[in-house]
């Protein structure tokens, strides 16, 4: 369970980055411990901006904080931004940055047919970004290591998420969130970002 931060910033509103319904839920499990007013740019109609890609120089922490800053500079309110990828060990010029363009799980096992289960290897990176109007972005990161199974197995989550299996499990995170719902995300990625995100807000609020 995250741990909520001092009371001050309870009741915050902000305003989540992104049109993915499927992440506005998972974030919204992540931050439910803070007592935060939550919104969304989809909840809203906002527009958001142009993400960068790799060979133009972006990096998840680029994107991140531009989701984030110019959404916080539309609204006037907090803005919570992700960037996350995907990489392959295998290969490693696939995704990573540029993971919301590669074209699924399906094209990804296609890809990834004739390599052998010892060299599967990948792992998620994730980088959130919290604006706020007068005050300097914070960035906090996340990474969740394991590897590619062999099928998409599991209903639960979006994304990678039915084909990629974390260190230490059997099971695909599809397939653990279909087991024992959202929670499973806690100690992913995502929700290692925001445990790391919570702590430098404490941090602040302790000064």
């Amino acid at each position: 369970m995250l741990t909520a931060p001092p009371p001050p910033l309870a009741g915050q509103r902000v305003v989540l980055a992104t049109y993915n319904i499927s992440k506005i839920n998972e974030l919204e499990h992540l931050l439910a411990p803070l007592g935060w007013q939550i919104s969304s740019a989809k909840g809203l109609g906002l527009t958001m901006p142009q993400e960068g890609t790799a060979p133009e120089g972006a990096t998840l922490r680029s994107n991140a904080a531009l989701k984030a800053e110019t959404l916080c500079k539309h609204t006037t309110s907090w803005a919570l931004a992700d960037d996350s990828g995907l990489f392959i060990s295998a290969l490693p010029d696939a995704l990573g940055v540029d993971t919301a363009l590669y074209g699924g799980p399906a094209k990804l096992l296609e890809a990834m047919k004739n390599i052998p289960e010892g060299q599967r290897g990948a792992h998620f990176r994730c980088v959130v970004a919290l604006a706020r109007p007068g005050q300097a972005t914070l960035l906090a990161e996340g990474a969740i290591y394991g590897h590619i199974g062999q099928t998409l197995q599991g209903s639960g989550g979006f994304g990678y998420d039915p084909i990629f299996i974390a260190a230490g499990e059997t099971l695909t995170t599809a397939e653990r969130i279909d087991k024992t719902g959202l929670r499973t995300k806690d100690a992913d990625h995502r929700g290692q970002a925001i445990k790391a995100l919570i702590a430098q807000l404490s941090a602040e609020a302790a000064i």
